[in-house]
């Protein structure tokens, strides 16, 4: 149940300040998040409410006076799942680079929110569930990012599987390691771990198979993969394929 009623969610305290408040409805219960998995009701009807009304917001907030670079979304209870829901993006949208030096021109580009998982999918639909490959870039641990343009999907998903690429920190963001508490290091390294976990947990929501997910890259990709496969915790995938890596390189 809800609504977005101005009795209940009014704007009085917000406008006294310089904010332009958006309030949005979207279907609840049967009607929005009955999921009987069918194509006729391809279900979370929900959900697919509030991104049409955010996409609205952003084509059309100028015209009230808003700023499309500075839209922020909060909610509670079932609205702040929404909002986690609504990070997940399609796969036009490309990822974003972590903080890093160009190799071009040598100036910083990137941005500290930049922990994305990229999930692209065979645009056949089949009643199994498909390998998973999982894709760590390299680049001496300085430079990388996951961008489709570099690293896309176009080979592999002409075939039954689902490929996923990830980002993780590179550099001193990812791994300076003063051996303090505040700064332990090797944040590039629980990046991975953490999109590794990440995958394993809703991969099966994609039609991938949990069992068989298969990790591969080369050069400092490869030393990641190594480093993953020397952990004492719960495997998560099942197969690496490693390139010109070697995790004992001096350096590392």
């Amino acid at each position: 149940m809800g609504f977005a009623g101005r009795c209940v969610y009014g704007p009085k305290f917000l406008v006294r300040h310089d904010v332009i408040l958006v309030t949005l409805n979207y279907r609840v219960g049967p009607y929005g998040f009955m999921c009987p998995g069918t194509k006729r009701v391809p279900e979370n009807q929900g959900i697919k409410d509030q991104l049409l009304a955010l996409e609205w917001v952003r084509d059309n907030i100028q015209a009230f006076g808003g700023d499309v670079e500075n839209i922020n979304v909060f909610g509670r209870s079932a609205g702040a799942m929404s909002i986690e829901i609504h990070g997940i993006f399609e796969a036009i949208d490309d990822t974003a680079v972590c903080p890093q030096r160009n190799e071009f021109n040598n100036e910083l580009a990137g941005i500290l929110d930049c922990l994305h998982v990229n999930v692209y999918v065979p645009d056949t639909i089949t009643d199994k569930n498909l390998p998973v490959l999982v894709w760590i870039y390299g680049r001496a641990f300085t430079i990388g990012f996951a961008g489709r343009y570099v690293y896309g999907p176009k080979c592999l998903v002409r075939h039954d599987v689902i490929l996923v690429t990830l980002s993780y920190r590179v550099g001193p963001y990812g791994f300076l390691c003063p051996g303090t508490e505040r700064v332990p290091g090797n944040q590039g390294i629980k990046d991975q771990l953490l999109a590794l976990e990440w995958v394993k947990v809703n991969i099966q929501a994609f039609g991938g198979d949990v069992e068989n997910i298969n990790v591969f890259r080369q050069s400092a990709g490869a030393m990641s993969i190594e480093i993953q496969l020397l952990s004492t915790q719960e495997k998560l995938f099942k197969r690496a394929i490693l390139h010109s890596g070697f995790v004992a390189r001096p350096g590392i």
